[in-house]
């Protein structure tokens, strides 16, 4: 774990994510699934946002992340991934969802199903959080 971020950036070809960190796509089915990689650090924002996919996502190398899910917007939980336990969480279609790395990086990757363009990803207003009225 001894890797800065550019060389992790370098090692694994990602590019800056559009909305926050670094990704590479790995695999796609058009129509079908799509598959990336995703890196974010201790300072990536990852903001609340839904996907009208199932998104499976694995840490594969890193710090314990926590993905936060809202199925219904009012109460949240979170779900530590961890290289030790189980590092996988499937979050269902349309769940809003934040990610946040607990340590200095974060490598997952995540499977999209169906595909979807990243144009359809639903963002929540700035600073939104489950429970709002």
């Amino acid at each position: 774990m001894a890797d800065s971020i550019d060389q992790i950036v370098a090692r694994l070809d990602l590019a800056p994510h559009p909305f926050e960190g670094w990704f590479r796509q790995t695999a796609h089915v058009p129509g079908q699934s799509r598959t990336f990689l995703l890196l974010i650090t201790a300072r990536t924002h990852v903001p609340w946002h839904r996907l009208p996919a199932h998104i499976h996502w694995t840490l594969k190398e890193g710090d314990r992340v926590v993905i936060s899910h809202s199925m219904d917007g009012q109460q949240a939980e979170g779900t530590r991934l961890n290289l030790e336990d189980d590092p996988a969480l499937l979050v269902p279609s349309k769940t809003y969802q934040t990610l946040e790395c607990l340590g200095r990086w974060s490598l997952l990757e995540g499977r999209l199903g169906p595909d979807i363009p990243i144009t359809e990803r639903l963002h929540c207003p700035e600073n939104w959080f489950p429970g709002q009225r």
